[in-house]
């Protein structure tokens, strides 16, 4: 279903926050159900596709940082002064 793709593409917002939830509904709507049960599906449907997921980022995000621990320094190299001796 590419069209259903379509609404989402351009990122005007966030996650395309409220651009996708509207497309979808109206597409639904246009397609013979009433409003509600489309405003229903399209809730549940986002809730499952975008929101879900996202505690499996946050988890696999921290169980990396937690193993690899915090990002280093490189070493410092130690600069001579004066003049080099032949």
């Amino acid at each position: 279903m590419p069209s259903l793709k379509f609404p989402g593409s351009p990122r005007l917002a966030p996650g395309s926050l409220g651009i996708v939830e509207t497309s979808l509904s109206a597409l639904l709507v246009l397609s013979g159900l009433r409003p509600g049960p489309a405003i229903a599906a399209t809730s549940l449907y986002r809730a499952v596709s975008y929101w879900a997921l996202q505690p499996i980022g946050w988890a696999s995000w921290l169980a990396l940082t937690l193993r690899t621990g915090p990002p280093r320094s490189p070493p410092r190299r130690s600069v001579r002064r004066g003049n080099p001796s032949p």
